[in-house]
């Protein structure tokens, strides 16, 4: 089996080595880790990475100026957000610079392992406690939605992709795409995050 290549950028040598040290012992993974904001940049260019584990809590908003340098030079490459910063602020600002998942340091181990997976087949994923946090920023309520705009919402949180959405509904793609568009406009969202957070808010499906 191939291991996956993961590198850590967090300002914690301790979390970092600790977490590393944890990811190296499974049998799936292979991880480095860094502190320096230089290093992790050059390390990302130099080395073929699957997935990059980010912290927030770098000194002077490095946390999300590495974000956006990581993006500018590789668009693609998944990140997962692994923090103390619970703000909503914080969290949309990491989306909108291209975070791919989320999670909280103090969320439970079980949350690494899902999020890892999920992010690593290129979906997102979001611990409980952040779904809050972006459900109370929200603070939408239902505002009469049809029978497929509800199929597509839900099929939508639970992270299927369009070409999935029209197969399963049998619809075509153009359609899904403008099921999705009169959502975002109705429950006035500007993303997916926006939409899985309203599902999951008003019991559409569960996190």
């Amino acid at each position: 089996m191939i291991r996956k290549k993961i590198l850590i950028i967090d300002n914690h040598p301790l979390f970092a080595q600790c977490l590393s040290f944890y990811l190296n012992n499974q049998k799936n993974y292979l991880c480095k880790w860094t502190s320096q904001r230089d290093h992790c940049l050059s390390m990302i260019q130099n080395e073929n990475f699957d997935l990059v584990i980010l912290d927030l809590d770098m000194p002077v908003s490095e946390g999300f100026n590495i974000l956006k340098q990581i993006r500018e030079y590789s668009p693609f490459i998944p990140i997962l957000i692994v923090t103390l910063q619970n703000e909503s602020k914080h969290v949309l600002k990491s989306i909108g610079l291209g975070a791919t998942s989320f999670i909280l340091k103090s969320a439970d181990p079980v949350d690494l392992k899902r999020g890892l997976e999920a992010t690593l087949n290129g979906k997102s994923y979001y611990c409980r406690d952040i779904l809050s946090v972006l459900a109370n920023h929200y603070n939408k309520k239902e505002k009469g939605l049809s029978e497929r705009q509800e199929e597509v919402l839900k099929l939508t949180a639970m992270e299927y992709t369009i070409k999935e959405i029209a197969s399963k509904l049998n619809i075509s793609t153009h359609t899904v795409i403008s099921h999705r568009k009169n959502l975002m406009e109705k429950l006035a969202v500007k993303s997916q995050v926006g939409l899985a957070v309203f599902a999951v808010q008003n019991g559409y499906c569960y996190a």
